[in-house]
């Protein structure tokens, strides 16, 4: 077993990695790598549009030790591909008997 912990950055932006929001998480990431975590990243707009997305998304979350959200703020709500990802999560856990 390892002690390499993963870290995965979701970004929630229409932008994606072109965004402020992908700006700070890579940002983020690249600090997380020097600490000695093994990070991924994934743009949440292009994940939840088919079912193999979401299988990927929840893949990725599995792996993970440290999930990263990042997303603007749109007049006090977040953007709707952030909040579907949130439920599919949620209700995945909430299914699932062993996640960590």
């Amino acid at each position: 077993m390892t002690d390499m912990k993963t870290a995965l950055l979701l970004v929630g932006s229409p932008f994606g990695f072109r965004s402020t929001s992908g700006s700070l998480g890579s940002y983020s990431m690249d600090r997380l790598t020097e600490k000695g975590f093994t990070t991924n990243k994934a743009h949440i707009h292009r994940l939840v549009k088919t079912q193999e997305g979401i299988e990927e998304l929840l893949h990725l979350v599995g792996i993970s030790d440290l999930v990263v959200l990042t997303f603007p703020l749109y007049v006090d709500s977040l953007p709707a591909p952030v909040i579907k990802t949130m439920e599919i999560i949620t209700k995945h856990r909430e299914e699932a008997a062993d996640t960590k």
